[in-house]
């Protein structure tokens, strides 16, 4: 007597994950929170874990994390994924871009205290090409440069 052994089987493999995510804002404040969207195909397989390092010291096994950088500078951001599949990962280089928080201030002189007075305001507030400045005098005269024009009341 003969015996004729057929065996079909299928494996089916968890497909090794592709690394990816994006954030809220490639540019803030020192101080204000970004959050960090995962976006990896782990292609049907389990996720085991995601770790984030944000390239200021700063890291997180979330998910999707919010972030708050404490110093101005541009940094990098690495993800690493992984799942029953595998492992994978993406760095950004030169990602994000946190500026330092602004200092504002000005002072001001004038010609006596009688109408019509014309003030001259020096501006004492932080410089670069990242700032902005708009000065409103309450008196429906506004003005966006660095230093502004002598103002009349």
């Amino acid at each position: 007597m003969y015996f004729i052994l057929n065996t079909n089987y299928s494996a089916v493999y968890a497909q090794v994950p592709v690394a990816d995510f994006t954030v809220s804002s490639l540019t803030t404040c020192a101080g204000s929170p970004i959050t960090f969207s995962d976006l990896s195909n782990y292609g049907g397989a389990s996720v085991i874990s995601t770790n984030w390092d944000f390239g200021e010291g700063g890291q997180s096994s979330q998910q999707n994390p919010t972030y708050t950088y404490q110093n101005a500078g541009t940094y990098q951001v690495l993800l690493t994924v992984i799942s029953s599949g595998g492992t994978d990962f993406e760095i950004k280089l030169d990602y994000i871009t946190v500026f330092p928080n602004p200092s504002v201030d000005f002072s001001l002189a004038g010609n006596g205290c009688s109408v019509p007075f014309d003030v001259n305001f020096s501006n004492l507030s932080s410089v670069g090409p990242e700032f902005t400045y708009n000065w409103g005098f309450g008196n429906g005269q506004t003005s966006s440069d660095f230093t502004p024009p002598i103002i009349t009341y």
